[in-house]
């Protein structure tokens, strides 16, 4: 059976529960997203912000999910890169030529298509999810996440930013609404903003704000921070050790 197809903005034409990250989304990527997601960059200056004296010492840094390698490119730009490594993954082809022609100027940083749910982690000083975990099948997420605070080396850090889901089911309508009113001021129309939830529906599986604090903890974090809350949109920072101010 063919699926009907509309415009969700910028370009993207897409179908009902098919949102996909390849095809035309790559060329459009970083302008769309930061269009629709609230503190989209800010967030970006937050995460270099707290990993910048990291990325002076020896290590291995990940950015999962590194799309057209922005967010990549500003960490490599505060990082030693004769002791840090970089390296970004992505599961898109059109994703991953993109992000190594941006940081093409950076030594240190290299870039791999893979799947960050089946991913062998090496030792890391910090690991970056910006918006990426919630794409994930729900069932991997609690073994990925143990898999990171494993990986990450006993002061590392890990920085989680996602999209949430409210329990209540009348707040999450209204943070929805709220959301929605956000990507009309941003120049999205009624019916664009529609399709693209549409596409999404089943593909991104948002957690509440209690489950991911529940997820994080289980999975050894011993000390996570709310760094960032926007609408339905949050950041989290969590390491096995307490982080000075």
């Amino acid at each position: 059976m063919s699926r009907t197809k509309s415009s969700a903005g910028d370009g993207l034409i897409v179908s009902r529960g098919a949102w996909q990250f390849d095809d035309a989304v790559p060329g459009v990527f970083d302008t769309h997203i930061s269009k629709s997601i609230p503190g989209y960059l800010e967030g970006h200056d937050l995460v270099v912000e707290r990993i910048r004296s990291r990325m002076q010492n020896s290590g291995r840094c990940y950015d999962l999910g590194c799309s057209t390698g922005t967010l990549t490119a500003k960490m490599a730009a505060c990082s030693d890169p004769d002791r840090m490594v970089i390296v970004g993954i992505d599961q898109v082809d059109g994703m991953i030529a993109r992000a190594g022609n941006r940081c093409k100027a950076f030594a240190n940083v290299s870039f791999e298509l893979a799947d960050i749910v089946h991913y062998d982690f090496l030792p890391s000083s910090v690991i970056v999810s910006y918006y990426t975990l919630h794409f994930t099948p729900v069932a991997g997420r609690m073994g990925l996440v143990r898999r990171i605070c494993r990986a990450l080396q006993p002061d590392g850090l890990f920085l989680l930013f996602e999209k949430i889901r409210f329990s209540d089911p009348r707040l999450d309508r209204q943070m929805t609404e709220k959301y929605h009113r956000f990507k009309k001021s941003r120049g999205f129309s009624s019916e664009e903003i529609r399709s693209k939830a549409q596409a999404l529906e089943g593909v991104l599986k948002p957690n509440t704000e209690s489950g991911n604090l529940a997820m994080l903890d289980q999975a050894g974090f011993g000390h996570v921070s709310i760094v960032f809350n926007e609408l339905c949109w949050q950041g989290y920072l969590a390491s096995a050790q307490p982080v000075p101010d």
